[in-house]
């Protein structure tokens, strides 16, 4: 059986475990489904969202979570355009997958900046997610990621390579692989079959650069160089508070506030987060959660002013910078799914 024909299969086996039970839907919508396995009572419909390649409605499907079992194939429906059906539950499309590997294999001799090109080299041998420390040891993953950032730094040199992308490199990667991967570890991993592994690879690739430009579009140009994406999120936070505190950014701008928003707005929570709570976020990120049918950099300034009022419900006050440092620590030392849900709750409404 192809790998087409199998992952048809399995579609069809999804749809039959959970057929569209308007009682379940009822039941589901009482409790916000913003967590890793997400919202199970949406399979039938997210499935046939993807047949249809119509992104309205599946924006809508998924707007109280992302079933564990589709994550893969949504974020890669989001991510392209006029894909297939078997495109996307492949996470492949044939064009896309040729654009990509005609250069790949090739990015060894890319003429890329001295100086970006060590942050690269050095920023993947120090990638070591939760959970997944060894599989991100090895070589063979080493060599992927080193390359999918690469082909990043050699196509989009203006504003480029920055450290915390390989943070959000490594979601893509995991979420992606374990789609295809049963039991994702580095055995599992070095014996599956080498086009599935490519695949794996480019639509990692295809997704960053889908969340880089819709992020950097809405950032300022100076001087002909894009800003560096953190400031132009936090001036966007800034303006928010300022309608409450006209000195905001005068008490903060340069204080702890800034500099613990700065570290989530660099890597989209992905550098505090492991993998599976990240993905959640992300989920909303792409889909349109916590932003308005996946714009991306309005859902990132979301979350972040999320992230500040739930330190504020702890009681404590923004001047008081020792507390606020201290609690922001302790909320990603001890955040359950139960408090990422909270938090892309409260950026839904804000």
């Amino acid at each position: 059986m192809s790998i087409k024909e199998e992952l048809e299969k399995r579609m069809k086996v999804l749809q039959k475990k959970y057929p569209n039970s308007y009682v379940q839907k009822f039941l589901s919508s009482f409790t916000r489904q913003t967590t890793f396995e997400g919202n199970k009572s949406k399979i039938y419909d997210i499935i046939e969202d993807l047949k249809k390649g119509d992104k309205r409605k599946l924006y809508f499907d998924c707007s109280n979570g992302v079933p564990k079992e589709l994550r893969a194939p949504v974020w890669y429906c989001m991510a392209t355009e006029r894909c297939s059906y078997e495109e996307i539950i492949q996470i492949k499309s044939k064009k896309l997958y040729m654009e990509y590997w005609s250069e790949a294999y090739e990015c060894e001799i890319f003429d890329l900046n001295k100086k970006q090109a060590r942050t690269i080299d050095v920023d993947v041998v120090r990638l070591f997610p939760e959970g997944y420390k060894e599989i991100f040891k090895h070589e063979e993953v080493r060599r992927r990621i080193r390359r999918i950032k690469r082909m990043y730094e050699c196509h989009f040199p203006n504003p480029g390579y920055f450290q915390g992308m390989g943070d959000i490199v490594a979601v893509f990667f995991v979420i992606f692989s374990e789609y295809y991967i049963n039991e994702f570890s580095i055995d599992n991993y070095l014996k599956t079959d080498n086009e599935i592994l490519d695949t794996i690879e480019c639509a990692t690739y295809v997704l960053l650069i889908y969340m880089m430009k819709n992020i950097y579009c809405e950032c300022k140009t100076i001087a002909g160089v894009k800003e560096f994406h953190p400031e132009s999120l936090w001036r966007e936070i800034v303006k928010f508070y300022t309608l409450k505190d006209k000195n905001f950014n005068i008490k903060y701008d340069e204080f702890i506030i800034k500099q613990q928003i700065y570290k989530i707005l660099v890597c989209f929570f992905a550098r505090d987060l492991n993998i599976h709570l990240t993905s959640v976020i992300y989920d909303g990120l792409i889909c349109g959660t916590c932003c308005s049918e996946g714009k991306v950099f309005n859902g990132i300034i979301k979350l972040a002013i999320a992230f500040i009022e739930m330190i504020k419900q702890q009681g404590v006050d923004l001047g008081d910078l020792y507390s606020f440092n201290k609690e922001s620590h302790k909320f990603f030392e001890t955040i359950t799914e139960s408090k990422t849900s909270q938090l892309i709750a409260i950026a839904w409404y804000l």
